[in-house]
Order: structure tokens, then sequence, then C-alpha cells
């Protein structure tokens, strides 16, 4: 089949996806392709814009799972190429087919705008869409969003931590911005953070960093890095040891309601062990410059070829 065969097929299957999916996702759809389209055509590479078209969707897409996060960017992405014409459109095609394919298949792919700086679409439509995915991505297990260290940090942290948190961002982050604030969505059933998705997750970021280098590392804040969370969930014990030894810096900050109930969801051993009053839900914030996480990244066997042939 032709390349325009594949778009053509791989569009349908994403159509088909949307045809049968919730009102609230055809909802989702329709709101950011107007947002899209109501660009004003000469300010479609405007930070404001882009910013306008991030936050609707985040704002649209918070409740809904990666994969159908992943399948509403990739039949955004598919109808905007619809605009695009030669000679442009063949490279297009040539590039983001295969995201559009994994999303069909309801699998990661690393996004072609995130992973292309140099991509700078003439396709009206594409543009403020491509701006707007490198604002917000996803890599692996985790999103991606190009935002700045809370300042609010500064004061929730906690006795000596905050010392250490502003000696962080003074020495080794060298500013509050930008950064990355990575987030994970709730997951089915089922579906669990592991050590080997962590990673994959990991190496993800760091080839995207590879490619801006103006940003200063990656934040986020959970009840993950409670350092006693081994003792109720030992598969999780790995990441506050993989962060301390590796140039992260973790600290406590007050946990609120949403942070206690992301904790207790989807585990029976921590709601179990909340009941009996032996596990506490706590809150960390945790940074990883940029240059400890792509040391740690260069290290991991097997992958050293992998990050330096994505540079």
């Amino acid at each position: 089949m032709s390349l325009e065969g594949d778009f053509e097929a791989t569009r349908a299957s994403l159509e088909a996806i949307l045809d049968h999916s919730p009102a609230e996702t055809h909802l989702c759809v329709g709101r950011l392709a107007e947002r899209l389209a109501d660009a004003p055509q000469g300010e479609r590479n405007d930070p404001a814009v882009i910013a306008a078209v991030t936050r609707e969707r985040i704002a649209a897409t918070r409740d809904l799972s990666g994969d159908t996060v992943d399948a509403i960017d990739a039949l955004l992405v598919a109808r905007s190429l619809e605009t695009a014409t030669e000679p442009e459109r063949g490279r297009l095609l040539h590039a983001w087919l295969p995201y559009l394919a994994a999303a069909v298949r309801g699998e990661f792919a690393p996004n072609p705008a995130v992973h292309d700086p140099r991509m700078e679409p003439r396709a009206p439509l594409l543009r403020p869409l491509v701006g707007s995915m490198r604002a917000y991505f996803r890599a692996g297990f985790y999103w991606c969003e190009r935002s700045g260290i809370p300042r609010r940090w500064m004061v929730l942290a906690r006795g000596r931590h905050r010392i250490r948190l502003a000696r962080y961002v003074a020495i080794r982050l060298c500013g509050f911005k930008p950064i990355w604030q990575t987030h994970v969505r709730k997951q089915p059933p089922g579906v669990h953070l592991t050590e080997e998705v962590f990673i994959r997750s990991h190496l993800e970021i760091a080839r995207a960093l590879k490619r801006y280098p103006d940003i200063r590392g990656i934040a986020s804040s959970s009840w993950f890095y409670d350092p006693e969370i081994g003792a109720v969930s030992p598969h999780l014990a790995f990441i506050r040891d993989l962060l301390a030894s590796n140039g992260g810096l973790v600290f406590e900050i007050p946990c609120d309601e949403a942070m206690r109930e992301n904790a207790l969801y989807a585990s029976r051993a921590r709601q179990r062990a909340y009941a009996e009053g032996v596990y506490r839900p706590r809150a960390f914030a945790r940074l990883w410059s940029r240059d400890a996480l792509l040391r740690w990244a260069e290290r991991q066997s097997g992958w050293q070829l992998e990050i330096a042939t994505s540079a």
C-alpha cells in the first residue's frame, strides 16, 4: 500500500475508535479541533496561542486514560495533516505514520513533534498542535508538561529540606524553569508502575532531553517517593533508592486529600494497611536535574547506544 493509502487507512481506524468512544470523548475532540481552527492564521506560532491550546488539551483530557489521550492527539494530528500540501506532505506523513499507527494499536510511540525540534510544519492546523505537543507529551508511563518548579515548594518543604531544596535549585538546576513536570495518570486495575516501566519511561524522557538543552530537569510530586512505601508496596521501594543514588532530590510536602486518594487507589494492600492504621499516605516531591538524569540514562546496561544515537 502507498504512503497515502497507509495514512488514509490509519486515519479511518482512528475515526472508528472515536465513533465507538463515549460522548465525552467526542466533545473533547470537538473542543480541541475548534481551538485549533479558531487560532488566527498569522498567530498560530504565537506562544500565547500554543499555551491556550495546551491548557485546553490538559483540561479536556485530565480524567481520561493515557491510551484515550493518545488516540485523541493522533486523531487531531491526522485531521490536521489533511491541510498539508506537497512537497511537505510526504515528509510529514512519513514522520507521523508510526505514531498514528501505534495509537490505533493502543501502544506508545515517540512523538515526532518532540523528537524533531526542527519540525516547523507549514500546514496551518498542525502548527499550533505541534507546539502544544512539545509543551505536553507522553513519555512511556509518564506525561511531561513544560513548566517551572512550583515556588510554593520552597515554603512547603520541611526543616532542613528547605535548605537542600534551595541549594539544589541554585546549583544543580540553576533556576526554577523551564523544567518538565511529570505526571502519572490513573491506570486501569491491574496496571502498575514497575521498575522496568519506570526505567524505560525515564530513558524516553532522557532521549527527549537530549533534544531540548534549555530544559533544566524534571519535577513531580507523589506518594511513590515515600521512604516507607516499600513496607506496603514492595514493588515501588526501588524508586526512592534509585533517585537518591543518582543525583535526585526527594523531600516531603503536605499530603492533601487528592494525594491520599491516589495512594489508596487500586491497591487492596495499601487500603488494608490504611484501615489497620499501619500505613499513612505521605506526599513527597522529587527533582532530578538534567545532567544527573542523563548520566544515569547513559549508564543503563544495553541502552547506551540507544541514548547516544538519539542525541
